[in-house]
């Protein structure tokens, strides 16, 4: 008997329990659109950017909460094929000589709570005294600065690139001080004198502010830093460098962009009178 008014109940209701699930969905999604609305810009940024890529967060039941658009993975696999296409049609082009682009890297590492990532370039020079196109300078954000000697060889696969700047004693005395590169330059005229400006300006979810300049006299083997202008009423501390520009006329004048960093202000790069961005030029 009661079973049959236990039947006889859901009959009466057949849409409740589909009812109760949708409701229980919907909670959930307002409390999601509440705990993102209350989140910082930058961090609510980074879900978005990770959601996309398939990341899942912990939940406070344990669980994992997969974020919308975390279907970008099974998408990606349904495209494998696709992009195995494409790169054997480069492949075939490189080895024709018809290719313009070519990969060299950095290829993605798997991490454990980000899924597969890999860094960022953020600038690049020749060395202009060599005619053979061979010796390129690489800055990159967090990694610092890199060097080939035969990026100008017929096989992407061969060009190797060495760091410069991993053990760097110039920025011991530098408060909170990163290797990330916003700008990079080779002088002319064969001096083995470059400039590696410190501090990403790109504002992007992995941006570090710089301490300064970074100089070398050799070609990359030691590096000197320069904190701040000539007469050490300005700071570079918690800037990033957008550029460098040499004179066509007077081979030791260099102009440099220097621009706002995220996070300066944690070493007071917004101080009245601390810093400032803008132009800076030197004339040694």
């Amino acid at each position: 008997m009661l079973a049959m008014l236990a039947l006889a109940a859901l009959a009466a209701v057949p849409g409740e329990a589909q009812a109760t699930t949708t409701n229980a969905q919907e909670t959930t999604s307002a409390a999601a659109v509440a705990r993102r609305a209350n989140l910082p810009p930058r961090v609510a940024q980074a879900e978005r950017f990770l959601a996309r890529r398939g990341w899942t967060r912990s939940s406070t039941s344990g669980g994992s909460q997969t974020w919308a658009g975390a279907g970008h993975l099974a998408r990606r696999a349904q495209t494998a094929a696709t992009e195995a296409q494409a790169q054997a049609q480069a492949q075939a082009q490189a080895q024709s000589g018809t290719a313009t682009w070519q990969p060299l890297g950095p290829t993605a590492v798997l991490s454990q709570s980000f899924g597969l990532v890999t860094g960022r370039i953020s600038a690049l020079a020749l060395d202009p005294s060599d005619a053979s196109g061979n010796t390129l300078y690489m800055g990159t954000t967090g990694g610092g600065v890199w060097r080939s000697q035969n990026a100008d060889t017929s096989s992407a696969a061969g060009i190797s690139f060495i760091p410069l700047t991993d053990d760097l004693s110039a920025l011991s005395g530098a408060a909170e001080s990163s290797i990330s590169i916003g700008a990079l330059t080779v002088q002319p005229g064969g001096t083995d004198v470059i400039l590696a400006g410190t501090g990403d300006p790109n504002d992007a979810l992995d941006s570090y502010y710089g301490a300064g300049i970074l100089r070398s006299a050799d070609g990359g083997t030691t590096w000197t830093l320069i904190p701040n202008t000539a007469d050490g009423i300005y700071s570079f501390a918690g800037e990033g460098f957008s550029g460098f520009a040499w004179s066509t006329v007077n081979q030791q004048l260099v102009v440099a962009a220097v621009s706002q960093a995220y996070e300066g202000a944690l070493v007071n790069a917004v101080w009245p009178g601390a810093s400032y961005e803008g132009l800076y030029y030197s004339l040694d």
